[in-house]
């Protein structure tokens, strides 16, 4: 798993350094986030006003044209300002990595509600702003976001909350500490209390629906969590070496990223085979069997991003009629499955799920020569096939 995590990784350092996206700071534990890196074609960087701005879809993912706004670069002056929900009669849904850094003169800022993600560094440096309003939508924020402000210098030690989301801890955090979330809080920011050792509990409200990008990544005093049904997205990494974690409770229908659980004492004590977390189909443990057939359990909701991620001995696989989910690249890699059969039931399919594999060579991932797919009539497999350009046949 670890060289699973170290291959995307790597493609997202190498994203970074085309885009020039460079993040140092000193205050944050989460120097890297989830959302910090827009790849794709565009026609950017495009103006308007003191804006510069991007298309992206709703990952952040820039597009050649759309009904998304990234604000890449803000050049004004202004010491108090809102930032517009459109640009063009585009909504503006993410804050890009450095967007209004360094501005110092910039002393209160309005978000919108439109904002649903503030990139890494975004208000970094922005020493002058001391006011902040933040829209009770926007729940993807970055630890660092506001890094060197006012804003963040005024905050007390302990947790602090952007809006709606627990950004971070400031401080030295004394040992056995124990958190409990306030009620209220719909996320926890990217990276927010890695490496803190001396974290012992930490209690999650049911209103969180988002749990962070290595968020707890190495907190090896936390021995139990549990995980409330409001959780609808546990990000990569997100407890990866908790060593000492032994228990977790979850029992929702949570998409759950790519070695989220790795290396922790629950992970560790798993037998080898396909690991099942709640509903999820969350890995394949251990090296598989030449000519594998996997049967997916019935009743299991979501098969994890990079769950069968490089099981090149896997021919075949059985996926239920419960499945709603399957996450970016779950069975990529997979190089020995030429076909698979989605049932209606699946509503989403993530990027480079099936069919693909990753070409050290190029960099980049390839379809699977003669691939195909099975699935009902106008479903997203019929979509999925469609839109990635492999056969497809309807089921009987």
């Amino acid at each position: 798993m670890y060289k699973k995590l170290r291959i995307i990784l790597s493609v997202l350092m190498v994203l970074s350094m085309l885009a020039s996206v460079v993040c140092i700071t000193s205050v944050s534990a989460g120097a890297v986030t989830a959302q910090t890196f827009a790849t794709g074609v565009s026609n950017g960087p495009l103006k308007s006003g003191y804006y510069q701005y991007y298309f992206v879809d709703s990952d952040g993912n820039y597009v050649k044209s759309g009904n998304k706004v990234l604000i890449s670069k803000y050049t004004g002056k202004a010491s108090t300002l809102s930032i517009p929900s459109k640009i063009k009669g585009k909504s503006v849904t993410h804050i890009g990595v450095y967007a209004f850094s360094n501005n110092t003169k910039l002393k209160s800022v309005t978000i919108p509600s439109s904002v649903k993600v503030i990139g890494q560094c975004a208000f970094f440096g922005c020493k002058s702003l001391k006011t902040i309003k933040f829209s009770q939508s926007t729940i993807d924020i970055s630890s660092d976001s506001f890094d060197e402000t006012a804003w963040y210098n005024s905050k007390p030690n302990g947790v602090v909350y952007a809006g709606k989301v627990a950004l971070n801890y400031k401080g030295s955090m004394p040992k056995n500490k124990s958190i409990a979330f306030k009620r209220g809080t719909k996320a926890i920011s990217h990276g927010a209390f890695m490496n803190n050792e001396n974290l012992k509990r930490i209690t999650i409200p049911n209103t969180v629906q988002s749990i962070g990008f290595m968020s707890f990544n190495n907190c090896t005093g936390l021995t139990s969590i549990k995980i409330p049904n409001s959780v609808t997205n546990i990000e990569q990494a997100s407890f990866m070496d908790c060593t000492n974690l032994k228990s977790i409770t979850f029992g929702g229908c949570a998409k759950i990223g790519f070695d989220a659980f790795s290396n922790t004492a629950w992970y560790n004590k798993q037998p080898n085979g396909v690991i099942y977390l709640g509903k999820t189909a969350y890995e394949y443990k251990g090296n598989m069997p030449t000519k594998t057939s996997i049967t997916i359990k019935s009743g299991t909701t979501v098969i994890a991003s990079a769950a069968f991620y490089n099981c090149k001995n896997l021919r075949s696989v059985t996926i239920p009629k419960s499945v709603k989910y399957i996450q970016v690249c779950a069975f990529s890699n997979c190089t020995k499955l030429k076909s698979i059969t989605i049932p209606s039931s699946v509503k989403e399919i993530g990027q480079y799920a099936i069919g693909y594999y990753f070409d050290k060579s190029t960099f980049s991932y390839k379809k699977i020569s003669g691939f195909k797919i099975t699935g009902g009539k106008g479903s997203s497999a019929e979509k999925y096939a469609k839109s990635n350009g492999f056969k497809f046949s309807t089921s009987t």
